[in-house]
């Protein structure tokens, strides 16, 4: 589309002047997919065929590059999921309605120009946002778990049974005084490890 084009009329009907709400109209060179399906509908063309012919081109367009892309992302980053990509497809329709790929924008403009080019790509933005699961980031909440991490390391709670412990309380019966005293001593307090030697020291206690 050529914006500098004499015969271009903005969003809104106003032709080379400002945009008004952001809303397309049938005079109007710009449409969102609103639009096009309204118009769709009143010509007697079936707007989810001609969609499904467009995500079909899409598809087959991202299949065909996939190997590139895995490889590429392979060499700058050791996980998948710490990066995202957003493609923009042009996408030409013939007399017939058949969809033809004419390019592949890599990081597409986000600036808007008019009304409409802002509404369309907030929800764009939205959209891709949550679907790459951004949340926000909450400062205090983070310094709060952070406290309490390090307050359960420095307590010794954070801290899982070593082999050699578990083996230890396994073989002990549990309604035992002397079970009941090793499990209390391994929940945390102090070191909280039970060793060999401190397992002699508690027979012989317990023998005395």
């Amino acid at each position: 589309m050529n914006k500098k084009n004499e015969d271009y009329v903005k969003a809104g009907g106003a032709k080379d002047g400002d945009d008004q709400g952001g809303q397309a109209d049938e005079t109007a060179s710009k449409w969102n997919l609103a639009q096009l399906k309204q118009h769709f509908d009143k010509c007697g063309i079936s707007y989810a065929s001609v969609m499904h012919r467009i995500k079909d081109v899409i598809i087959k367009t991202l299949i065909s590059v996939e190997p590139h892309i895995v490889s590429t992302t392979s060499r700058c980053t050791k996980h998948r999921n710490v990066c995202f990509e957003l493609y923009g497809f042009d996408i030409l329709l013939d007399s017939k309605f058949k969809p033809w790929l004419l390019e592949v924008n890599i990081s597409p403009s986000l600036s808007s120009s008019s009304p409409l080019d802002k509404k369309i790509k907030t929800i764009l933005i939205c959209d891709t946002l949550n679907l790459i699961g951004v949340f926000p980031y909450d400062r205090k909440q983070y310094d709060k778990e952070t406290e309490q991490t390090l307050k359960k390391r420095l307590l010794g709670l954070d801290r899982q049974q070593s082999k050699e412990e578990q083996s230890i309380l396994a073989e002990l019966p549990p309604d035992t005084y002397l079970g009941k005293l090793v499990r209390q001593l391994s929940k945390g307090d102090g070191d909280g490890v039970i060793t060999e030697d401190d397992l002699s020291v508690l027979l012989d206690f317990e023998e005395e």
